[in-house]
Order: C-alpha cells, then structure tokens, then sequence
C-alpha cells in the first residue's frame, strides 16, 4: 500500500496492489472510520486433459486467499466521501482531506 499525500491536494488517496482480481471481486467499505478494502482469489480451475488430475494444477506459486487492508481516515469520513478506480491490478481510493 502507498498512501499518497502531497499536502496541497484536497484529497488523499491509499493505493492498493490486488493483482490478478477483478472489480466486481474487490469491496471497499469505513468501518469505525477505517477504511477497509478487501477482495478474493480463488483457486482457477484447469481444464488441460495432459494433468494427471483434471482441474488440479501439479504445481502452483499462485497466491490465492483473502486481500485486507485497514487505514485509518480522519473523523467524519464516510464510504460515500470514497472514490475508488481499479486498473492493472491496482486499486486506488481517495478521500477528501478535512470530510
């Protein structure tokens, strides 16, 4: 995660890496003013008939699991003060400085 700040801005904004997940896979909520994004890679089911088991990868460096992230907002901030955009694998939220 880089958060990123220049002081100037309006707004402040946390970038996240979810590499390999897609937007509908990613959920972006606050609780107790907190940010928390969080998101899910599953296990990719494989259809090559050459596998000894079918739908089973024989070897795999593939991080599968929950993705979760918790960053503190300042006081009022809520999920409506969020914008979110997700590209290439990476998942930024900005929020505005003083809610």
């Amino acid at each position: 995660m880089e958060l990123v700040d220049d002081g100037d801005s309006p707004r402040v904004a946390a970038v996240f890496e979810v590499p390999g997940l897609r937007p509908e896979n990613v959920s972006v909520y606050v609780v107790d003013g907190r940010l928390v994004p969080s998101g899910a890679r599953t296990t990719l089911a494989v259809s090559d008939s050459s596998s000894v088991q079918a739908g089973v990868p024989q070897i795999s460096e593939l991080k599968y699991g929950l993705i979760r992230r918790v960053v503190d907002l300042p006081p009022g901030c809520t999920t409506a003060d969020l914008r979110t955009s997700m590209e290439n694998g990476m998942l930024t939220v900005s929020w505005p400085r003083h809610p």
